[in-house]
């Protein structure tokens, strides 16, 4: 694929980010996901069959490589800042500034490889009043507009209700191509950058015709 030989490193959880790294690891890219020790990706949580297999983890975790690391040991960290050494991008949808505190910022690992993408999928962004509060497919469907559109009255759920985790799938999308859109920028200047997409940008996004009267 296209992004053959580029390595990811890959901290998200669930759904909107897992979305996004699934489709570089589509397109060729070796993603490695960095997991918490015990539980793993929260995902693997979701929709369990009575053999163990998750077809949600799975789904988004096709085709990716997986390591467990406890980040709030110093020896963590350390395994990680090698990994940084030798990758790509490294990716999370935590809430703003969970990154910076847990010692992996773009500050940090920039200056350990120069040339790494951090890219961030949050709810709503890294500034303002929400960059903090958490998000999850229903708020991005109802922050972005859809429910509103798709209302169909009081006694009846919006009708892109029933589209289980759209707002994730999307964000996902915008994700993967910011990501995609700053290993070019890198390619042409040699040196890497912070990427932040959110939920709520991306809802914005596939809202736009409904937002602008069409």
């Amino acid at each position: 694929g296209p992004l053959q030989g580029i390595r990811v490193l890959d901290f998200t959880n669930f759904q909107q980010g897992p979305a996004g790294t699934a489709l570089l690891s589509d397109m060729g890219a070796e993603v490695i996901k960095i997991e918490r020790p015990g539980t793993g990706d929260l995902g693997r949580l979701l929709s369990v069959r009575p053999n163990g297999y998750s077809p949600y983890f799975h789904t988004h975790s096709r085709g990716k490589k997986s390591v467990t690391v406890d980040l709030k040991q110093p020896e963590g960290l350390e395994l990680v800042y090698r990994l940084v050494k030798t990758a790509d991008v490294v990716v999370d949808n935590f809430q703003g500034g969970t990154m910076d505190r847990l010692g992996l910022g773009y500050d940090k690992l920039s200056a350990l490889n120069p040339r790494i993408i951090c890219a961030s999928g949050s709810g709503f962004g890294r500034d303002g009043p929400r960059a903090k509060s958490p998000s999850y497919a229903p708020i991005g469907l109802a922050m972005g507009g859809a429910y509103y559109a798709t209302w169909r009255g009081e006694n009846e759920p919006p009708g892109v209700q029933g589209v289980a985790g759209v707002s994730d799938q999307v964000g996902g999308m915008i994700l993967a191509f910011a990501i995609s859109t700053a290993l070019v920028s890198r390619e042409r200047t040699g040196v890497g950058q912070k990427v932040d997409t959110s939920q709520y940008g991306s809802q914005l996004n596939m809202m736009c015709a409904s937002i602008n009267g069409a």
